[in-house]
């Protein structure tokens, strides 16, 4: 129970990277292509890391995108075995695809079309959809300038969610601090970007051998 405990909770961190905010507009911006680095750690209640997944990231210039993270367990961490998972966010079908490489199985989840938009946000959507949070600044993180927002953690009333993004890049995700409903504290971290790069297709399509779960 604690391994699938633990493995829902690498998933949740891969979904907050390809987390966009729903708006609506007639003219949109395009999505830009890119290839990453992605580099989550989590922390236990009392500060000491437990698990570092790292892996890739990459987006295409049809929204699609795609991360696969692999996990090392510190010493003492109340796990087994090496999580493996990926996330394959097929934005245009309103499709997401949660992979097992463990297991070598894959889970299609249907998205609502009225919650996830297909087209990259404005900045006026940008900026509504933060209204209610504060403002950090601007700040060049990964060779990317972002700006930070930061708001109350939902699971914790004396600790703050914080997160950078870059307008740059369809307002991507580039770090972000997040507090779990497991009392763990998540740090993502996109590094390593080659942006206006179009990835391989290969990346988008579901390997041929693994079978589906529901």
């Amino acid at each position: 129970m604690k391994r699938l405990a633990f493995a829902l909770v690498v998933i949740a961190g891969l979904l907050a990277i390809h987390a966009v905010e729903a708006g609506s507009q007639e003219i949109k911006p395009t999505w830009i292509p890119l290839l990453a680095r992605v580099t989550q750690r989590y922390f236990d209640d009392a500060g000491t890391m437990m698990v570092e997944s790292t892996g890739i990231y990459v987006r295409d210039s049809h929204g699609r995108s795609y991360s696969r993270v692999r996990g090392t367990y510190a010493a003492g961490a109340p796990f087994f075995g090496r999580p493996d998972f990926g996330i394959l966010d097929d934005r245009p079908s309103h499709l997401t695809y949660i992979i097992d490489f463990g297991r070598r199985t894959f889970r299609k989840e249907k998205t609502d079309p009225s919650e996830d938009i297909t087209e990259p946000q404005t900045r006026e959507e940008f900026d509504k959809a933060r209204a209610g949070e504060e403002f950090l600044g601007k700040q060049v993180i990964s060779g990317i300038e972002c700006e930070g927002y930061q708001a109350p953690a939902p699971n914790y009333k004396k600790h703050f969610n914080e997160t950078w993004y870059a307008p740059s890049l369809n307002f991507l995700v580039i770090r972000s601090t997040r507090y779990n409903p497991m009392k763990q504290q998540v740090k993502i971290l996109l590094h390593t970007i080659r942006a206006g790069t179009e990835p391989s297709p290969i990346f988008f399509r579901l390997p041929s051998s693994f079978r589906e779960v529901r």
